[in-house]
């Protein structure tokens, strides 16, 4: 015979002595979930399910007298699914794990049940086999050997030698199990080279995806299937300890299956069950503000600390999708040292140089950070033990590797067959060392070579996933709007507890935890089934929602009488402004019954304003200037104090009242103001960008700006994620123009708007509106563009709008959380990159910001700066991306987004780009009628680079959180006097913990370093 033959019919004999007895379970009673009443009985081998169903299965089993075995199992052929026994959550079984092991000492007479899961493919599923049985340990882990030598023994010399020598001293007619795995093992020694370097801490996880190929209903589930299953198999064997991350998967399995969460505290506390992570979700790392990473790793630290009293020193982070600049410095604050990813390995341009290294931010701060060679779902067997030594790039100078273990996203985990081949490797300690770690050993031991490691500075850009920042674009209007809502929010309900109305603090923490939900990286970036897409939208509802009534019910309290028509009390949320426009929403018949012309006064004086016409957008990002039946007025208040509320009051005009400003004569080729002219050519698009400060034209000659082109983007992989460098070869033909008119020329406000109709043979279909407008003495120019695929069939394409400029710059500078990062401009790598609100291309003398209200994607090469507005996409496949996708598409319907040009002289810094956004993105706030209540800010800070960012109600203080960055890298000692009478002010962690105490309430110098962030407390006197 030959090997292949021998090893085939020993396999075969040790298979069958594995399971002893059978017991054939040919009879099953199933029933859809939600119809339990309604059972039918199915005969192994069965049809059942279909798209997205869970099947209830169930019998009952009487066990033969004859069985003593201590191991019996259930073996059945079910995708997915969780088995009951005798009413009680037991044990996970799917495609890795067929085989469920029965605790010993059964009683004779067994319910079982599972809740099965069909999976989303079309067709039904087939069930093969369904039986008990007993389990011969000896010859199943001799089983499970001998497969796994054999299958890698034409790549291992030593493997093959060892099994030849082996089968010639087996005698199949003397069945010895204990003696035929005691010979293996002797001969798999003999072969056995000595230890090489790196020693492998294995981790036995699971990556569970909160939401992506399934809905969060699904994902619930997968929680209860994969947890059993790990408590399952801790019980068999001592050795193993699990490794599970985010906070929200252990509140779902404390919701829906606390006995398991029970066992879950007890393995924590035993130490067998590692909890880490530190956040409440694996989120986005590019899209998500730094308020955001805040809370995530406070209230995912809180989580663990409350329920498992566990601290994580990890930020473990293996699948997103790349990681901003400022992070180590958040990290570091948050009580959190080391720093796990896998995801660097799957750069498509420049292989990411290294496995352990020093991750540096932007401000100086270091975490340790590693990605081992092996990805996420690594498994235990000898060809990735050698890949994770073998590849391991810093074995040289630091001989410890971290390697995962266990099959993700619902696939249970870690199997037996795991663990057996880790009793397997063990002894021989071959190819490399290895044992089952936690996550914190191994970065302690790290540590120790610490010095060794190189240092890699600013952000981990992914080389992957690019159409991220762009795919979805309702779903990050909606996350933009929630983040801005929350700071909102928060400074109101501030001040009104500093007024003596309690601090909404469950409703703003239950809030918040459901829009951490919505920061997942396969959530935020839009990389999702269709088929989740419903409850996501209705979770961004709610969140905003529980805001504006928490808002609204403030304001209330706030209300001094009843609602006085004509009268609106301005809210400034931000720094001082001058010249800042508002927005009011008029009832249409007050405005069409006054006899006389309207007027606007502030603090008795009149104010410029205009009526907004119909066709026109609102500069607005609040829903209560979108009122039915209104007109719009659109106003200038010369200044608005930070934090400040202002009265405006609406009146008839005496014959002598008002402001003689001339209103703008604007035409479709022509818009000028104080700061700025315009030059248009026939088709909507810039010929001319003259900025009257720097007396030059900001365009490139004899190009066009502020065009929309479409470019087809068809990438080779995935498509709802990747954008392929290539896309900028395949531009489609000019838009065609269908109409242009003006639409306003008051005297504060003048613009135009061009409607283009897109009809394409490779099946594009959409209308586009774009509006350019210039305001009174403003040096932007604001664009507002409407989008309509409401009759769009699938087309590849991404839009783009494009500003080629008459500079040449080497780095372009990008909003990043509390910070800003430079990125070269001729990085073939970083042909479109994230940021969150603006990105700049300047020189020592100008430049030019784009500044999105919604929009993370952008494009910058040498002279030219873009913002991507949108991607038409298929949806993921719910079975496999890479190679299928979906027949729905994304972003169909109707889209509105609104950004703004910033030319400017001097630097990024010098222009104040950071604060020009904020006043873009938060506008004064008007409400309806008089406040009682006034405001002044908290504290006064003298340096103009510092940007206040977080107001809130201390969590278990009696105090006020202010959090404070340093916006432009620039060191700063600034003076910072409170406003309100104080006892004390504490510089904290950003868990509110106090480091040190600031100032008894007196004014205070601190110090901040480039980018620094700095929490501090303010205790009220």
């Amino acid at each position: 015979m030959t090997f292949a033959e021998q090893m085939t019919h020993l396999l075969q004999s040790i298979q069958h002595l594995a399971y002893p007895a059978i017991l054939p379970l040919s009879e099953w009673q199933i029933a859809a979930e939600g119809s339990e009443n309604l059972w039918q009985t199915v005969t192994i081998p069965a049809t059942w399910g279909g798209y997205d169903q869970t099947i209830w299965w169930q019998r009952h089993i009487t066990l033969p007298p004859a069985w003593r075995s201590p191991k019996i199992a259930l073996r059945m052929d079910i995708p997915e699914g969780l088995v009951f026994l005798n009413h009680q959550p037991y044990c996970g079984i799917d495609t890795h794990h067929q085989e469920v092991l029965l605790p010993p000492g059964l009683e004779p007479e067994l319910y079982i049940q599972i809740q099965a899961y069909s999976g989303r493919k079309p067709e039904p599923n087939q069930c093969q086999f369904s039986e008990l049985v007993t389990i011969d340990p000896v010859a199943e882990k001799l089983y499970t050997w001998l497969e796994h030598l054999w299958s890698v023994s034409e790549s291992n010399d030593w493997i093959k030698a060892s099994l030849l020598r082996w089968i010639d001293t087996i005698d199949d007619t003397e069945i010895d199990m204990a003696k035929w795995l005691e010979t293996l093992q002797d001969f798999l020694r003999a072969h056995t080279v000595a230890p090489a370097t790196p020693h492998i801490h294995l981790i036995g996880h699971s990556h569970i995806d909160v939401v992506w190929l399934w809905t969060h209903q699904e994902t619930r589930r997968k929680v209860g299937r994969t947890f059993s299953t790990a408590l399952h198999l801790m019980r068999e064997f001592p050795e193993f300890c699990f490794c599970q991350s985010q906070a929200q998967l252990y509140a779902y399995c404390k919701q829906d299956y606390p006995e398991l969460y029970r066992q879950i505290q007890n393995q924590v506390q035993a130490g067998r069950w590692q909890v880490e992570g530190a956040v409440w979700v694996e989120p986005d790392g590019n899209l998500i503000s730094g308020e955001s990473w805040v809370r995530q790793l406070v209230y995912g630290q809180r989580f663990f600390q409350q329920e498992f009293g566990v601290t994580c020193r990890v930020l473990w982070l293996p699948d997103t999708f790349g990681y901003q600049g400022n992070l180590p410095q958040l990290l570091k604050q948050a009580g959190i040292d080391y720093f796990f990813t896998t995801k660097l390995n799957w750069n498509d341009t420049q292989e990411f140089p290294y496995d352990s290294f020093w991750w540096q931010g932007i401000d100086g701060t270091r975490v340790l950070a590693h990605q081992p060679p092996v990805g996420l779902e690594g498994l235990l067997g000898i060809p990735d033990l050698e890949k994770t030594g073998q590849h391991y790039t810093q074995r040289e100078v630091a001989p410890v590797v971290l390697q995962t273990f266990g099959y993700g996203d619902g696939g249970g985990g870690v199997t037996r067959q795991h663990l057996h081949l880790y009793a397997l490797v063990q002894p021989l300690r071959f190819p490399f060392p290895s044992h089952i770690s936690s996550p914190l050993a191994f970065f302690q031991n790290l540590a120790k070579y610490g010095e060794n490691l190189p240092v890699w500075q600013g952000e981990l850009y992914l080389e992957k996933h690019r159409g991220t920042y762009t795919t979805h674009s309702r779903v990050k209007q909606l996350h933009r709007q929630a983040e801005r809502e929350f700071y909102i929010t928060e400074l109101l309900a501030t001040y009104a507890w500093l007024q003596g109305y309690s601090y909404p603090e469950a409703q703003l923490e239950q809030s918040w935890r459901l829009l951490l939900l919505q920061q997942f990286h396969d959530i935020l970036p839009g990389t999702f089934i269709s088929d989740a897409y419903p409850q996501i939208l209705t979770d961004f509802e709610q969140i905003l929602a529980n805001l504006w009534t928490l808002r609204q019910d403030m304001v209330n309290c706030w209300q001094s009488g009843p609602i006085t028509p004509g009268v609106w009390t301005i809210w400034n949320s931000i720094h001082a402004l001058d010249n800042a426009y508002i927005v009011l929403p008029i009832p249409r018949s007050v405005v069409e019954s006054s006899e006389n012309p309207l007027i606007l006064q502030v603090n008795g004086q009149v104010i410029p304003h205009q009526i907004l016409t119909d066709e026109s957008s609102i500069p607005s990002l609040y829903p209560e200037h979108h009122v039915p039946e209104c007109v719009h007025i659109l106003g200038q208040i010369p200044h608005l104090p930070a934090h400040s509320f202002t009265e405006i009051h609406l009146a008839p005009a005496s014959t002598t009242a008002g402001l003689s400003l001339s209103p703008y004569s604007p035409h479709l080729q022509h818009l000028e103001n104080e700061c700025l002219r315009l030059t248009l050519d026939a088709n909507g698009n810039l010929q001319e960008l003259w900025d009257k400060r720097l007396q030059r034209n900001l365009l490139a000659a004899n190009q066009l700006g502020a065009e929309i082109k479409l470019f087809l983007d068809r990438p080779q992989q995935w498509e709802a994620w990747d954008i392929d460098a290539d896309y900028a070869q395949h531009e489609s033909p000019p838009l065609e123009l269908t109409n242009a008119q003006v639409i306003e020329q008051g005297v504060l406000r003048q613009g135009i708007a061009f409607h283009y109709e897109v009809q394409r043979e490779n099946g594009l279909h959409c209308r586009i509106k774009k509006s350019l407008y210039l305001y009174r003495e403003a040096p932007f120019v604001e664009c507002f563009i409407e989008v309509d695929l409401t009759c769009n069939s699938y087309a590849p394409w991404i839009m783009k709008l494009l500003f080629p400029l008459a500079l040449v710059c080497e780095q372009a500078t990008f909003d990043i959380p509390f910070g800003m990062i430079q990125r070269h401009t001729g990085n073939p790598a970083q042909f479109e990159v994230p940021a969150l609100t603006w990105a700049d291309l300047s020189n020592s003398d100008w430049g030019v910001s784009i500044v999105s209200r919604d929009k993370y994607g952008f494009s910058v090469s040498r002279n030219q700066i873009g913002l991507t507005l949108l991607r038409v996409a298929h949806y993921p496949h719910p079975q496999e991306p890479w190679h299928l996708t979906d027949t729905a598409i994304t972003d169909t319907g109707v889209h509105q987004f609104c950004c703004r040009l910033y030319p400017h002289p001097g630097t990024v810094q010098a222009a104040a780009i950071a604060h020009q956004a904020r006043e873009f993105l938060y506008p004064p706030l008007p409400f309806p009628g008089r406040l009682a209540a006034r405001m002044t800010p908290l504290v006064t800070i003298d340096a103009a680079n510092l940007i206040l960012a977080t107001v809130k109600k201390a969590t278990d203080a009696r105090g006020i959180v202010l959090r404070i960055y340093e916006a432009y890298g620039q060191p700063t000692s600034a003076m910072i006097a409170p406003q309100i009478p104080a006892q004390a002010i504490w510089e904290c962690d950003l868990h509110e913990q106090p480091r040190h105490c600031l100032s008894q309430g007196t004014p205070f110098r601190l110090d901040f370093s480039p980018f620094g962030v700095k929490t501090l407390l303010l205790i009220p006197g």
